[in-house]
């Protein structure tokens, strides 16, 4: 298992805890970066839908003041759509299956779910976003 969550992106973008805001924004025009600024000092990039196999996985960084704080993962199959229509597409049961596809998908990368020295990795249903997710969280 490697020491911390580093991660081999498409076109040669490393992310991991080293990567800064100033660092992935070379790559907006290879990646076309969807930007939500929190007006809080955070800010959220999505990047393009990631094939791993039979998942697609949505990737989404968190940055505090320019730090990457938290990478979230959100599998989903082939079949299914990223688009949401309604809160009547959503379901607990679903959300919850993708939040174990997500932890399958950590663990199969060498990084189990836990606390680790240089932070945390979690999966699971986040209720009051109604969604299923893994989660690299770095420690401070």
């Amino acid at each position: 298992m490697a020491d911390v969550f580093e991660l081999d992106y498409l076109g040669g973008l490393r992310i991991g805890r080293g990567l800064t805001e100033e660092m992935l924004l070379q790559f907006q025009d290879t990646h076309q970066l969807k930007r939500r600024d929190m007006k809080t000092g955070w800010i959220w990039y999505r990047l393009p839908d990631w094939v791993q196999g039979s998942l697609i996985i949505g990737v989404e960084l968190a940055f505090h003041n320019g730090t990457l704080e938290s990478i979230h993962f959100y599998p989903r199959g082939e079949s299914e759509s990223d688009e949401i229509d309604s809160w009547k597409d959503l379901s607990e049961e679903k959300e919850r299956l993708r939040a174990e596809a997500a932890a399958s998908w950590l663990r199969a990368r060498g990084f189990p779910l836990g606390r680790y020295k240089w932070g945390e990795v979690w999966a699971g249903y986040d209720a009051k976003g109604a969604v299923g997710l893994g989660l690299v969280r770095y420690s401070p």
